[in-house]
């Protein structure tokens, strides 16, 4: 039985089953599908798989971005992470998971034969399988109804292989308005390894501004002008006169000018979305209309024309949406950490089981003491790591709880040995 289930899983692995109609669906979806078109959908294990999604779903982390963990995966142990996040329309959820080496352990009698592992060498994601990702708006989907919900709109940004068969694949999705999202992240059926899983926030746009951050944002959107008669249609970037500034998409230059009001400026149309770019106040133009730029392009420098002449150098930056107007560019063009941090991890993974080591260990929503406090674990409580991330586990207990602990304060435990019907 086991052997068949597997084949199976590797045909719709490598893609060599056809499933036309799916192909609307999301890559997960597609998988799922193909399980239930294979008469797999009632096995122990497909179920297993589908109950670690709903679990993930029904408990995500509710985290600061950006947040790297580490998790292992095992054959016979299907597993799932969720994170709930807050995102603004035009945003990036950006998330990257790269394979990282791994010291492979027994499983004991569950664990696949690697005689059968072996098959998925063949295909270009290696033996680990495959990591899905999606995306939903938790506002539009009741918690059971959450894997049926149309994920957002995918946009992949890069993907790339090392020569140590450490992939790295990056995606991000774009939404288009304000809201709770939730992220979903499931390695496919008997995939087995180590996963670095990275998520953060990328902002829309490239930042208009040579070396310049958000801190050189000084007047915003919205703001007063002339004793309140109009508002502010943009955002201004203070800089030093003769600073480039930067095309913050691709698209087409669709005119310059000099105006009393904008002084030097330049509109941009770009490339997809229908938005347009206004930069203002300029000090010279090194673009005329008709021209084509890419992000990062420049396209003048920084200084005071126009109605700015009695204030610093600065550039004014606004965005016009279709059907909309002026809009605020902030959040498209803020810049978000999305380092990420180095963490020396052994890869093996943490024993199955683990043990609270100390009288009271608080469960936190996130990985540090800043986090919100959820329970208190007690001593000799026993506990399943699902990930580590630094010098914290994320944990579920007995009764489906799930948050962080210090891993410190844990110790092995090792389960109940089964009594042998052998004779």
């Amino acid at each position: 039985m086991m052997r068949s289930i597997f084949l199976t899983l590797v045909c719709l692995a490598l893609s060599a089953c056809s499933f036309p109609e799916l192909q609307r669906s999301s890559p997960r979806q597609q998988y799922l599908s193909g399980l239930q078109a294979s008469g797999l959908s009632n096995t122990r294990l497909v179920d297993q798989w589908q109950l670690a999604a709903r679990a993930a779903l029904n408990q995500p982390a509710e985290l600061a971005l950006p947040v790297r963990e580490t998790i292992w995966i095992e054959q016979s142990e299907p597993r799932a992470l969720a994170y709930r996040v807050n995102l603004l329309e035009d945003q990036f959820l950006q998330v990257v998971v790269q394979r990282l080496p791994y010291d492979a352990k027994a499983s004991g009698e569950n664990a696949v034969p690697q005689s059968l592992i072996n098959p998925l060498d063949e295909s270009t994601r290696g033996s680990h399988g495959r990591v899905f990702q999606e995306v939903y708006l938790a506002a539009k989907a009741e918690p059971h109804a959450w894997l049926e919900s149309s994920p957002a709109k995918a946009v992949t940004i890069g993907e790339e292989a090392d020569s140590d068969d450490a992939t790295v694949n990056t995606a991000a999705w774009q939404v288009d308005e304000d809201g709770e999202y939730t992220l979903l992240i499931q390695p496919e059926l008997l995939a087995a390894g180590r996963f670095s899983i990275m998520v953060s926030v990328r902002s829309a746009l490239a930042f208009p501004v040579l070396e310049a951050d958000n801190t050189a944002v000084r007047s915003f959107f919205g703001a007063p002008r002339d004793g309140g008669r109009r508002v502010h249609h943009g955002v201004d970037i203070f800089a030093p006169r003769g600073t480039a500034v930067l095309a913050v998409a691709d698209g087409t230059i669709a005119r310059t000018g000099d105006t009393p009001l904008g002084g030097l400026h330049v509109w941009q149309r770009a490339a997809s979305q229908g938005h347009r770019y206004y930069y203002a106040h300029l000090d010279s133009i090194s673009v005329q209309q008709g021209d084509r730029v890419k992000a990062g392009d420049e396209i003048g420098t920084v200084g005071n024309t126009g109605n700015a002449r009695l204030t610093p150098p600065h550039l004014h930056f606004g965005v016009y949406a279709t059907f909309k107007g002026p809009v605020d560019p902030l959040p498209m063009i803020s810049l978000y950490d999305a380092d990420r941090p180095v963490i020396n991890e052994s890869s093996e993974p943490p024993p199955p089981l683990l043990e609270v080591d100390a009288a009271r260990l608080n469960l936190r929503a996130g990985p540090s003491t800043k986090d919100d406090l959820l329970d208190q674990l007690i001593a000799g409580q026993r506990v399943a790591v699902v990930a580590r991330s630094g010098d914290w586990y994320r944990i579920v207990t007995r009764d489906g709880s799930t948050g962080y602990v210090a891993s410190k304060f844990l110790k092995s435990a090792q389960p109940a040995l089964a009594q042998s019907d052998s004779g």
